[in-house]
Formats: C-alpha cells, sequence, structure tokens
C-alpha cells in the first residue's frame, strides 16, 4: 500500500533526521511541504522549524526552514498519572499531557503525542 505523503515524511523524522522543503520534494516529491507540516502539527506531533541560511544558486545568502521531529524524553523520576490509577506507561501515538509545575502553580503546559523508544 502506498504512504501519504504525511506518513511518508513522518516516517523520515522518525528516524531522527531532518528535512527542507527541497529535500522533501527531491525525496518524496513533496510540493508543499510546510502544508504537510502543518497537517502534522494539527495531528499532534511536535514539529520543531529551525531557520537556516545557505547559499541560492547565484550564490546569495537565502533563508529557509530546517524540520525535524521534537522528541519527549522522560525520566525515571517523573510520574504519568491518570485518574489515580498509579503508574501508567502510554502506547506510541497516545496523547499525554505534559505539565511543568513550580511549587503549587503550574507554569507550562502542553500536549504531545508519545513516541516510545526501547
Amino acid at each position: 500500500m502506498k504512504l501519504t505523503q504525511c506518513e511518508e515524511l513522518l516516517d523520515y523524522l522518525k528516524k531522527g533526521k531532518t528535512i527542507t522543503s527541497d529535500e522533501a520534494k527531491d525525496l518524496f516529491g513533496i510540493g508543499r511541504c510546510a502544508s504537510r507540516i502543518h497537517d502534522l502539527l494539527k495531528a499532534g506531533w511536535d514539529i520543531k522549524k529551525e531557520g537556516i541560511t545557505v547559499k541560492n544558486r547565484h550564490g546569495r545568502d537565502c533563508h529557509i526552514i530546517r524540520y525535524s521531529l521534537e522528541k519527549v524524553t522522560l525520566e525515571l523520576e517523573d510520574t504519568i498519572c491518570t485518574g489515580g490509577q498509579g503508574l501508567v506507561i502510554p502506547a506510541t501515538g497516545d496523547r499525554i499531557d505534559i505539565v511543568k509545575v513550580e511549587g503549587n502553580t503550574v507554569i507550562g503546559h502542553r500536549q504531545k503525542t508519545m513516541e516510545l523508544a526501547i
């Protein structure tokens, strides 16, 4: 079965690789990489965007975006709980809440799609 452009792009990024729009076009025939990245972001994937400078064919500086997949690393002291059930290890693809707390104050919150590497 043929993969969609989003699936091809996500599989590539899951390998720890980075990609630019030109590379996506060359490797997968993706003409609108930013649109596929937007689709992945809407699906819950945490895609990192890094602005880089490259030379164009005329030797002039150009600014482009390099995309990568942000990874979540859970430390042993992190607690993952749902509904008082104790320690729950999420499965790959599950949505998890990441909350940063200082004292009794929540200072950051975001939701990520979990990917476990064992």
